[in-house]
Parts: structure tokens; sequence; C-alpha cells
């Protein structure tokens, strides 16, 4: 479990990545990408608790836990493979198979927490502005 605020994915959670992937936009704006510097092979990548090992490590100073969205990949949503991270709304997702290692997982999830943090204090119009 990664803080209070983990959620499994389910069905409504792949289809917000879905639709985030898809559109590249939502109510909040844009969803925003982590590229992968490539496609990890099924066997080189991090283990499901290993990754939420390392995002709950990374998470537990914070006084806002964001709710943090472990996934296999793009692909299982109907995309390509390669993506590291996104956020869309209020969710910070993760792909395993854009995630070479615990030094690109915690990158990628800082990462992503930029933009999390970005959406709560800019308009949505900013926020597409700043981010084209």
């Amino acid at each position: 479990m990664i803080g209070e605020d983990y959620e499994a994915p389910d069905a409504e959670d792949r289809a917000d990545v879905e639709d985030a992937v898809r559109e590249r936009r939502d109510n909040d704006g844009p969803a925003v990408y982590s590229q992968a510097a490539r496609v990890v092979p099924e066997a080189e990548r991090l283990s499901v608790s290993v990754l939420d090992q390392t995002v709950k490590n990374y998470l537990h100073n914070l006084g806002h836990k964001p709710t943090v969205i472990i996934a296999e990949s793009g692909t299982s949503i109907g995309e390509s493979a390669g993506i590291a991270g996104a956020t869309k709304g209020k969710k910070i997702y993760l792909f395993r198979d854009g995630i070479s290692g615990i030094d690109e997982a915690v990158r990628t999830l800082w990462h992503e927490l930029l933009h999390y943090g970005l959406r709560r204090f800019m308009t949505k119009r900013q926020y597409i502005s700043e981010m084209n």
C-alpha cells in the first residue's frame, strides 16, 4: 500500500489513463507524460512490491499524499509502450514497462509530482499554456 490514499487500479483508473493518453487533455488540463528511455523487458521490470515500496518511501514525508496508480504498461490500455509516468487530474500513474530501476522510478515520481503540484495552483488555461 502507498500511504492512506493508495488505490489499486480498477476499470475506472484504466479508463482515466486511456482517456489521458488518447486525448492528452482532461478537465484539469492536459495529461503530462514522462517518456521512458526504452521499453523495459518483463524480466527486467521492477516488481509491483518494489515499486510500491519505493513510492511509499518517497511520499512518507509529504503532508499531502497523492493517489499513485501503478500500472503494467500503456499497452494495457491500448496505447504504445514507453511511457514511464503520467499525471491526470488528481492521480499520478507509474508504468512498469517504462521504468528500468529504482533511480528512474524516483525521477519519474518526482517529475509527476511537479506536474501534480502545478495543477493545484495554476488555472487550467495557465497550465495548458505553460505545458504546451
